[in-house]
């Protein structure tokens, strides 16, 4: 199946090229492509020197659903079978992509969603943010 990594950014210049880095030293055989929500840094220059293809928005779409939009669109006009979704500060880890993909490859699942939270290891968000997570998901 042919997979696709979509890397999410907004200013990432400080942690682009980490994110790169993990993907390429784990690499599944998936495709990389930098979806930037209207940085006005070095966030897409550093991916490009890294050998990364790079989409722009002109200016930030305010949230989630236009980068979703723009690597949904760039998938199925290149014919991904799978798109994973991963931000560009780090937050997620490469390695771990594989757990993603497989139900979704094996025909058990039509899409998966991780979460670092169910370990408690690595990255976790700041003690205001997960109150805010915590509040936003009861009132949901």
């Amino acid at each position: 199946m042919k997979i696709l990594v979509a890397v999410i950014a907004f200013n990432e210049e400080r942690n682009i090229e980490k994110t790169i880095l993990d993907l390429k030293n784990n690499n599944f055989g998936f495709d990389v492509v930098l979806v930037d929500n209207g940085s006005r840094d070095n966030t897409v220059a550093i991916a490009h020197d890294m050998g990364v293809p790079a989409i722009s928005h002109c200016i930030n779409s305010g949230g989630s659903g236009g980068t979703l939009k723009t690597y949904m669109i760039y998938g199925y006009r290149n014919n991904y079978d799978i798109i994973c979704q991963f931000d560009g500060d780090g937050q997620h880890i490469a390695s771990e992509l594989p757990k993603i993909v497989e139900p979704v490859q094996k025909n058990e699942a039509d899409y998966v969603i991780g979460s670092r939270y169910i370990n408690k290891e690595g990255f976790q968000s700041s003690a205001l943010r997960r109150v805010g997570i915590k509040l936003f998901s009861n009132i949901a």
